[in-house]
């Protein structure tokens, strides 16, 4: 009963990870811990499995995102990853110069 939440709690922390900085945690936590125990005591659950459980899921948000964090460092620092700031737009350069027309309403007019 415990498996599924841990792991749902892991993948969102590294989901989390790969979009916010770390203090996304602290309202993620804030959240999820009594939401979870509540849930497992409406279930049927007692307090304490309840509260093991949520303290659980927060170690594992945690623990997921250590790993999304390092996913995105070496993301970073591979050759091919990180940031396309200075990626052409186009995927064929020549594309990508400016033309040599402007349309001023229905008809094209030379620049030159």
């Amino acid at each position: 009963m415990l498996m599924i939440p841990v792991i749902v709690c892991f993948f969102l922390g590294v989901g989390l990870s790969l979009r916010f900085k770390i203090l996304v945690l602290v309202p993620t936590i804030i959240v999820m811990a009594p939401v979870a125990c509540a849930a497992m005591i409406t279930v049927g659950h007692g307090f304490w499995s309840a509260a093991l459980s949520s303290i659980g899921g927060v170690l594992a948000l945690n623990v997921g995102y250590l790993g999304g964090a390092i996913i995105s460092f070496y993301r970073l620092k591979s050759p091919g990853g990180g940031p396309r700031e200075n990626a052409p737009v186009f995927p064929n350069q020549a594309m990508a110069e400016p033309t040599r027309f402007y349309a001023v309403g229905n008809r094209m007019h030379d620049v030159d």
